[in-house]
């Protein structure tokens, strides 16, 4: 496994994404999320990050919140995520190498890197790579009250949902979603939020939605 150490943060050498390059060049990776982070989250909230990559937004929750429940199906960059933690001493982050939807079992990632990248999901078909990965409902693993939920799955967003509608439903956390904006999604989203009577919003002019209780 060729594991690169840049400060405390572990990432895959060879891989060109903007998250990578952004890290390098000392920039704060997704600056308006951090940004919401902050401003909701405090020192007694548990909060979930589903799709963690390698971690940046996971140890931004762990300077705030309480416990930071972490999620990313790619073997290699859980890996890394997991190995960022030990070498920054957190001891608040609990990190799965699984991904999350609405069942529990065996699925398949599709991505372009062999599983080097979290550039892929569970129904991309788009990526010419593929490989078995453990899904599990996130309704069946968290027991402790949720304040915000991160998602970014490339895809899989709503199988995700799904499989948390019970922590949603007693909790009303805040949810941060990147989802890609087409007509279907926007319709999904909306019969979503009105069900479980939430608002929700673009962040600026990204892909993410900020999806909070009414």
């Amino acid at each position: 496994m060729e594991i690169n150490n840049y400060g405390n943060i572990f990432y895959p050498v060879n891989n060109n994404s903007s998250v990578i390059n952004a890290m390098l060049k000392g920039k704060v990776w997704e600056k308006k999320i951090v940004n919401i982070f902050n401003q909701y989250v405090k020192k007694e909230d548990n909060v979930l990050d589903i799709g963690s990559y390698i971690g940046l937004h996971t140890i931004e929750l762990s300077k705030l919140a309480n416990k930071v429940f972490s999620f990313e199906p790619v073997p290699l960059i859980s890996a890394c995520v997991n190995k960022t933690i030990k070498a920054m001493n957190i001891k608040n982050v609990k990190h799965y190498n699984v991904a999350c939807g609405n069942h529990n079992g065996i699925d398949y990632i599709h991505t372009n890197y062999n599983g080097d990248s979290s550039m892929g999901g569970i129904r991309d078909h788009m990526f010419s790579q593929k490989f078995e990965i453990k899904v599990v409902r996130l309704d069946d693993i968290i027991t402790d009250p949720i304040k915000l939920i991160k998602i970014d799955v490339e895809g899989s967003e709503f199988e995700v949902l799904a499989g948390a509608i019970n922590i949603i439903e007693e909790y009303h956390p805040i949810i941060i979603i990147e989802t890609f904006k087409t007509k279907k999604n926007l319709k999904e989203l909306k019969q979503f939020c009105e069900v479980l009577d939430y608002d929700c919003s673009y962040i600026s002019a990204d892909n993410y939605l900020l999806i909070h209780s009414t």
